[in-house]
């Protein structure tokens, strides 16, 4: 018996806040002082007048669809790190209480379908339009469905085995750990929502 999935209406979970982009803590695992940073520039005396402040960022929470570039010193010089997910301990990228100026940037996504072969919405991408898809390779870690367009994903060739199905009505969704949900895609339809 084939198991089915279904996800309708999934844009709601993942939808985002109107100021969406990062938030940084101070301390590892998202805990201590924190300021959310929104798509743009910011430069070392926004940062050093916000908490955390300057050199005292340790942890970063990404949302969906957007990437942080920590800087080691001011004006976007120095060291560099970008980031596309969640990160829970800049320790271990030897960036811990080191950033004196970040950038926000939304990651551009064009087309109806895209997949990326690796979490955080990087790594090799392929991009589908409307139609039908027998046969599709690689990895299908983050996906991305625009509003108002659906995709149903098969682990099977020709449209068969477990199916998950997304229908993105009224939000973008965006979901970063989709091997998770269903580890192996081989075909996929993709319509415009009626």
């Amino acid at each position: 018996m084939k198991k089915i999935f279904k996800i309708l209406a999934i844009g709601a979970l993942f939808q985002h806040a109107c100021y969406a982009g990062v938030t940084v803590y101070k301390d590892i695992n998202y805990k201590g002082s924190s300021v959310k940073y929104g798509v743009g520039a910011h430069n070392y005396n926004e940062i050093k007048r916000n908490n955390p402040g300057d050199d005292a960022i340790s942890s970063v929470k990404i949302d969906p669809g957007y990437r942080i570039i920590l800087y080691w010193d001011p004006n976007y010089r120095g060291r560099s790190l970008t980031l596309t997910k969640d990160t829970p301990n800049l320790v271990i990228y030897g960036a811990n209480d080191q950033t004196s100026s970040l950038r926000v940037e939304k990651i551009a996504v064009n087309g109806t379908f895209k997949r990326w072969n690796n979490t955080g919405y990087s790594g090799a991408s392929t991009t589908w339009k409307v139609g039908e898809y027998r046969n599709v390779n690689g990895n299908f870690s983050s996906i991305f469905v625009p509003r108002g367009f659906s995709v149903t994903l098969f682990s099977a060739q020709n449209f068969s085995g477990n199916v998950v199905a997304l229908r993105a009505q009224d939000n973008d969704i965006w979901i970063d750990d989709f091997s998770a949900i269903c580890p192996s895609i081989k075909s996929l339809v993709i319509e415009k929502n009626g």
